[in-house]
This record gives structure tokens, C-alpha cells and sequence, in this order.
């Protein structure tokens, strides 16, 4: 029973390899049937506007880079803070 199994998927597999080498290649098969403007472009602009659309990247990416380094800092300052509290509690000379 094994050995049929495995010839009939081998089978099928050799078929469905046959029959999508068969695909006429041409270019006109290759391009799509639609395209899809919302793909192609970016706020009422083509797509890769070049400089004006890099620069406003990168201002993005600084200012989300500010941002998070100042949350960073913050959680740094607020963890210390912790440690050194617990610290304190740890140590015998602190009396409450």
C-alpha cells in the first residue's frame, strides 16, 4: 500500500512540475492583468519621489530615534532609582 501512495504523489508531483514548465512564457504572460494605483502612489505622489520622499524618511526615523532614547533614558533613570532603593532596604545600616 506504502509503495502505491508514493508513486502516486510522485506521480502527481512529476505532472504538476510537466504541465508548469508548459506555461507559455512570453512577456504578455508575464505582466499582470491590473495594476493597482494605491500601490503606486504615495499622498497624491508617484512612488519613490525621490529626495523630498527620502528626507522626510529620515526626519521621521531621527525624530522616532529622539523619542525613543529619551523613553529609554527615562526607564534607565526609573530602574537606578529602584535599584537603589532596594539597595537601601537591603542594607543593615539603614534603620526605618
Amino acid at each position: 500500500m506504502i509503495p502505491r501512495t508514493v508513486l502516486i504523489i510522485l506521480g502527481l508531483g512529476i505532472l504538476t512540475t510537466v504541465t508548469g514548465c508548459a506555461v507559455d512564457a512570453s512577456p504578455s504572460a508575464m505582466t499582470p492583468s491590473k495594476v493597482y494605483t494605491h500601490d503606486a502612489i504615495y499622498q497624491g505622489q508617484p512612488y519613490g519621489g525621490g529626495i523630498d520622499y527620502e528626507t522626510k524618511m529620515d526626519e521621521e526615523e531621527q525624530q522616532y530615534r529622539r523619542q525613543r532614547s529619551a523613553q529609554e533614558q527615562a526607564q534607565e533613570r526609573a530602574y537606578q532609582q529602584w535599584q537603589q532603593e532596594r539597595e537601601r532596604q537591603r542594607d543593615p545600616r539603614w534603620e526605618r
